[in-house]
């Protein structure tokens, strides 16, 4: 007989009487386990995330802009990285008793940033993108000099080796380029002109000091 209660009055009798005293206090006893034990569903989902996650280290990227005396001398810069960390409020469960941690938002963790410097080490390109000739025929009462060359794509390959980085002229044809010392070869991408041409320019880069180079790209005008 379930959901009842059975009970001795001391004589030949039985009293049978409903159970509804017994599931009120269960009930009690609920709302307690409730509030000193909080679920852990969320927090075990995230420890088997982790287990069965890419340990692999995400790679982080970001621009920093200097100017042309930093470039030339070197600097060292300020610089926050973002790193994701245990929420300290929740402890990673992300809930606070039966409510959800309002400073994780539920997700268990929190974004920090942790703040450090980079050195810049001195180690420059000052290039310069020249078109030419301009003219069919060029002399001494009509000088026809080469033009510098906006919006130009500059490959930069280790000698011998694979592609570094691109950068792009400015309207006057200029790029600067702050590297690591050692040997690289400039090429200018054409892109799909079939006209011009542009040669491979040999550069040594020292650490400390600033190369100046010209790299010429041939027009094809004849």
């Amino acid at each position: 007989m379930r959901g009842h209660a059975f009970h001795y009055d001391g004589g030949d009798q039985i009293a049978v009487r409903a159970a509804e005293d017994g599931r009120h206090e269960t009930s009690c006893f609920a709302d307690d386990v409730v509030i000193d034990f909080p679920s852990m569903a969320t927090a075990l989902d995230r420890m088997r995330q982790a287990f069965l996650a890419d340990e692999r280290p995400q790679k982080l990227s970001t621009t920093i802009r200097l100017s042309g005396h930093e470039a030339m001398t070197g600097a060292t810069v300020p610089l926050d990285v973002p790193l994701r960390c245990t929420c300290p409020e929740c402890g990673g469960r992300g809930e606070s008793w039966t409510e959800t941690c309002s400073r994780c938002d539920g997700s268990g963790d929190e974004l920090r940033r942790h703040p450090m410097h980079v050195t810049l080490p001195a180690g420059v390109i000052d290039g310069t993108v020249l078109l030419g000739p301009m003219c069919p025929v060029e002399n001494v009462a009509s000088p026809c000099p080469d033009r510098p060359l906006p919006g130009a794509r500059v490959m930069v390959h280790h000698t011998g080796g694979g592609l570094v980085t691109v950068v792009k002229t400015d309207r006057n044809g200029r790029f600067l380029l702050q590297i690591d010392p050692g040997d690289y070869t400039l090429l200018i991408d054409t892109g799909d002109d079939p006209s011009r041409t542009s040669k491979a320019v040999d550069v040594h880069v020292q650490d400390g000091r600033t190369t100046s180079v010209i790299v010429p790209v041939d027009s094809g005008m004849r």
